[in-house]
């Protein structure tokens, strides 16, 4: 009978223990940092720069699943890698071939400014695992059209809730909206992709830009023109995908997406994101040139795809839209 009660309390104390294992590049047996382990319903984390992945043993992780950028899909039940090693296996890519038409009647740069407002009024927040991306159509058969310069405009400064919460309680009539410094320091994925069918598109092979982006780094600028980044038929889509906080030298900070369970007000429970009060908040603006499309992908849930956004806030005849501010070079045959 002792054997069997002993064998029961070391199953217990085994389900409740935290989950370790460490992924690697299968060809190469080289640890890989910053890869994104998604478990549970909405929670994940990511590896640190030993490629060790450590789930505290509040999770009660049963599976976990890799979508890593380069690597094929992985799926596995804790229990089969736990204190062991996840071998990932690239992905083959190889870089598209870009196809002039013969001599071009013209060439143009078209520009397109990020806003230059910087309020606290003037930004949308984006919290960690949500990629945002800015459609740029092709609406001529005629033309190709290069991505040769990236501007992505970032707002450091919120809206002091508390204090507004407080003069509101001493009086509702006289509420003065106070601003307080945002301070982060993220890592951030650009890539690029082409429109397969209305919101969904496949990634181009062209290697993706991963920058920290920070309340004392405002501006992301990017130069793209040696990438050779070229719309299709339909145009260009520009992601940015919000990794995740982060140290001065880029690797991620392994915390999960969600805090613990909360009642709210109405009785139902939620989980409040981490790191709420101070994600970066990237500039939106009602002075946008064309026919630009904001979309949104919540690369956390299962079965993630892009969705259209709506406005960002402001009167529906004058909606705002992402400050995406880009260089385009425009071929006309």
């Amino acid at each position: 009978m002792k054997p069997l009660i002993l064998f029961t309390l070391l199953v217990a104390q085994l389900c409740v223990a935290q989950v370790h294992f460490k992924i690697i590049n299968e060809d190469t047996q080289e640890p890989l940092a910053n890869i994104p382990v998604l478990f549970g319903e909405k929670n994940g984390i990511y590896s640190n720069a030993q490629g060790e992945v450590i789930i505290p043993k509040e999770f009660e992780v049963q599976k976990i699943t890799i979508d890593a950028l380069g690597f094929e899909h992985y799926t596995a039940e804790v229990s089969t890698i736990q204190n062991t090693t996840v071998s990932l296996k690239p992905l083959a890519y190889h870089l598209a071939e870009v196809v002039l038409r013969g001599k071009p009647k013209k060439i143009k740069t078209l520009r397109q400014k990020v806003s230059k407002k910087n309020s606290m009024f003037d930004g949308y927040r984006q919290y960690h695992g949500v990629e945002y991306g800015v459609f740029i159509p092709n609406n001529d058969d005629n033309v190709d059209m290069q991505l040769l310069e990236l501007t992505i405009p970032f707002v450091s400064k919120r809206i002091d809730w508390k204090r507004a919460n407080k003069d509101y309680k001493k009086d509702s009539t006289n509420v003065r909206v106070r601003s307080l410094k945002n301070d982060f320091q993220y890592l951030y994925r650009i890539s690029f992709y082409h429109m397969n069918q209305d919101s969904t598109f496949s990634r181009l092979s062209i290697p993706p830009k991963e920058l920290i982006v920070s309340d004392e780094n405002r501006i992301l600028k990017i130069d793209l023109e040696e990438d050779q980044v070229w719309a299709d038929h339909s145009g260009l889509l520009i992601g940015m995908h919000n990794l995740g906080p982060c140290d001065e030298k880029g690797i991620l900070l392994a915390i999960p997406r969600f805090g613990e369970e909360r009642v709210g007000p109405n009785g139902k429970t939620y989980k409040p994101i981490n790191n709420r009060e101070n994600v970066p908040h990237i500039g939106v603006t009602n002075k946008r040139k064309g026919n630009l499309v904001d979309y949104m992908n919540w690369h956390f849930k299962e079965n993630s795809k892009w969705e259209p956004m709506r406005f960002l806030g402001g009167a529906p005849e004058k909606p705002r839209r992402l400050s995406l501010g880009y260089k385009l070079k425009v071929i006309t045959y």
